[in-house]
């Protein structure tokens, strides 16, 4: 099973990947208002709640529609949803595919483009998404280098002169 691509798929049909809580879950996520999880152990692979239907709709390339019957539990993950219906699931800093596996560089951040150390609001308008590893990359740097970072990684554009 591809976790990623799995997870890429639930998140796109509309599921909250939530963080797993062993090392035995392949996924948890919330869809149809409740927790679902896979899990892969010495058995095989086992689904609580909804998961078995959307593992098969996911090997057979159906979509499913698991819109939230509930509102997200906190501020971070209505962010980060609001974020992803805004501007989809690709890294603000580098364009690829951000992953909801906690612990992973992959994994999906809400980045502050002026820092709330430099007074920079908590408001959509000042959030994107990024990769862990891209949001620490760029830390506390003043938003015209963040920008700059971002045309270097996406477009291979280098404003300072070579040497």
């Amino acid at each position: 099973m591809k976790k990623e691509k799995f997870i890429e798929w639930l998140r796109t049909n509309g599921a909250e990947i939530l963080p797993t809580t062993n090392s035995y879950e392949l996924a948890r996520f919330m869809a149809h208002g409740r927790v679902n999880i896979v899990y892969e152990g010495r058995r095989g692979i086992r689904c609580v709640g909804f998961a078995q239907e959307c593992l098969e709709a996911w090997q057979e390339g159906r979509a499913m529609n698991m819109g939230f019957t509930q509102k997200p539990r906190n501020s971070l993950q209505r962010k980060q949803l609001a974020l992803l219906q805004r501007d989809g699931s690709l890294c603000f800093y580098c364009g690829m595919v951000m992953s909801g596996t906690p612990g992973t560089q992959m994994q999906m951040t809400v980045e502050h483009l002026v820092g709330r150390a430099k007074g920079g609001p908590d408001h959509e308008d000042n959030l994107v998404l990024s990769h862990e590893v891209c949001n620490k990359k760029v830390a506390n740097l003043p938003l015209i280098e963040k920008l700059k970072e971002r045309e270097r990684n996406l477009y291979g554009i280098n404003r300072h002169p070579t040497a």
